[in-house]
């Protein structure tokens, strides 16, 4: 059997199919974020077992290893992803604050009223 580095991308994005897929059905990763690593690792997989496609675009970007140019695009998907994630944890940091802020409000008015009641019974 010849392994070379397409043999290797290949085996490497199926694994990562599966770990994907099991990670969605134990329920430990969103639909949303399963389908940009699903699409990702078929993207991996066509351009390894299409290497003509993989050496056209190589050429046409000036890229002289074609692989290199597979593992470009995974690099910069991954880029791409770890910004999308900073966007979204920071949106969940702002709530996060947002919440604590409106239960400590919510904390003092119930101490108040509490206060109140204590006093009309003595």
């Amino acid at each position: 059997m010849h392994f070379d580095i397409y043999t290797g991308a290949v085996i490497i994005a199926l694994l990562f199919l599966l770990l994907v897929l099991r990670l969605v059905r134990n329920g430990s990763l969103q639909e949303r974020y399963a389908l940009l690593w699903l699409f990702a690792a078929l993207v991996i997989i066509v351009l390894a077992l299409g290497p003509s496609l993989l050496d056209r675009l190589a050429g046409i970007l000036k890229i002289y290893y074609p692989p290199s140019l597979l593992f470009f695009v995974a690099i910069m998907f991954c880029f791409v992803l770890l910004l999308h994630f900073s966007v979204v944890l920071s949106q969940l940091s702002r709530r996060v604050v947002r919440l604590a802020q409106e239960v400590a409000l919510l904390r003092y008015e119930l101490a108040k009223e509490k206060g109140r009641e204590q006093k009309e019974v003595v």
